[in-house]
């Protein structure tokens, strides 16, 4: 893939706007019209400091992107830099994120540089943050917040290719995803509902107790069931 990177481009064109200004009276408008033009040209260099997106399995059925094929409005924030109001999709078969610039170019983001970005879909916020975990256990890459505190709840997607799947003949796109609790740094798969209860240690009778009153029945495989119970944990740490 090609690097898409304007930066000497921008450069020229702030030199030579410089040179025009130059021969002219100071002027605060001028300067502080400059100043917003290189604020702006080094926001986008740090945004879409990536290379063009190309789609690399044509041939394999489905897609793979998180939710849907078509852009999603969001927003990403890059080395503490928060840029909204974005048209994203999140490939999760390579943990890559896209987003469109003005010249309606697909980037893929460089992943290195994204602390974390969110979705918004069918009337729903997704937040995805980023796991740094050389850990068998931990997920890598972005992981979908869905509760956050002293123990934090997200869950990974990916995708992976079924050869052959369809037909016998063509490859297919199926997703997969996988729920972890972070407790005290360290993230827990729960695959079972036993994997969840682990986690809680002594607290494990009182949080049962809570499900029976509240009536909360959970279940790994809708991980928003979770939720409540990962809520009421946190309050029962914070109360002692």
């Amino acid at each position: 893939m090609k690097r898409f990177d304007l930066y000497y481009l921008f450069l020229l064109i702030i030199l030579f706007y410089e040179a025009g200004l130059s021969g002219m009276p100071d002027n605060d408008c001028q300067k502080e019209n400059l100043s917003f033009f290189r604020q702006d040209v080094t926001e986008k260099q740090l945004l879409f400091n990536g290379v063009v997106w190309r789609n690399l399995y044509p041939h394999v059925r489905g897609n793979q992107f998180l939710f849907t094929n078509d852009f999603i409005k969001g927003s990403v924030t890059i080395e503490g830099k928060r840029f909204p109001d974005l048209r994203l999709k999140y490939d999760i078969y390579n943990d890559q994120v896209l987003a469109i610039n003005e010249k309606n170019i697909m980037i893929q983001l460089n992943r290195e540089m994204v602390d974390s970005f969110s979705l918004d879909y069918n009337s729903r916020m997704y937040r995805f943050g980023k796991v740094e975990n050389d850990s068998t256990e931990s997920p890598r890459g972005f992981v979908n917040v869905l509760c956050d505190g002293p123990v934090s709840l997200v869950v990974k997607y990916r995708k992976e290719i079924l050869l052959h799947a369809v037909e016998n003949t063509y490859d297919l796109f199926s997703q997969i995803q996988k729920v972890y609790v972070r407790k005290e740094g360290v993230y827990h798969p729960v695959t079972f509902r036993r994997d969840l209860f682990k986690v809680f240690g002594d607290s494990k009778k009182e949080v049962k107790n809570y499900l029976r009153s509240k009536k909360i029945r959970i279940s790994v495989k809708d991980p928003d069931t979770i939720v409540p119970v990962i809520q009421y944990y946190n309050n029962l740490i914070s109360a002692r």
